[in-house]
């Protein structure tokens, strides 16, 4: 019986990327399919003050604001710009804010400069820059042994 071979080895792992890859393609496709459309005729002035506020969101959050502006006008939201608006309307659901993240109904920049508004809002909320930067609660529990000694198995159990 062969051994496997590194070569072997290495191109198991990178079919496993691939196939990980393509899972990860389709359940992202899934998602956005449920993500609404949104049409109209959006200003590139309009577009970057939402940009703004999103950018200014996502600093908030504790993440970069590095949203690209718009460089003209656009006709429909692209979709990766409706997933960060999307993440900062569920996570600001979940933080309680004040602050209602809807994009049912936009149509113009009228619209848009009123859900720039609310992003804004979200950015200034304190409920929301609370949740979004405060640090994960991590429980852990050590058993220890008598003589003070951490017990290696309890350990090792509480990794698994």
């Amino acid at each position: 019986m062969a051994m496997p071979t590194e070569m072997d080895e290495m191109s198991d792992m990178g079919a496993m990327a691939g196939e990980m890859q393509a899972a990860g393609d389709e359940m992202q496709s899934m998602l956005d399919a449920e993500l609404p459309s949104i049409r109209g005729m959006f200003s590139e002035t309009a577009m970057n003050a939402l940009v703004d506020a999103t950018n200014a969101a996502l600093e908030a959050s504790g993440f970069e604001g590095d949203y690209p502006e718009f460089t003209e006008d656009v006709t429909e939201f692209p979709g990766e710009f409706l997933r960060v608006l999307a993440m900062l309307a569920d996570a600001g659901e979940e933080a309680g804010a004040a602050v209602d993240l809807s994009m049912d109904g936009i149509e113009d920049d009228r619209d848009v400069a009123m859900l720039a508004s609310q992003v804004k809002q979200l950015a200034s909320d304190e409920r929301f820059t609370s949740m979004m930067t405060a640090a994960p609660e991590v429980e852990a529990s050590v058993t220890v042994a008598p003589g003070g000694q951490v017990e290696e198995e309890a350990l090792m159990m509480e990794r698994m």
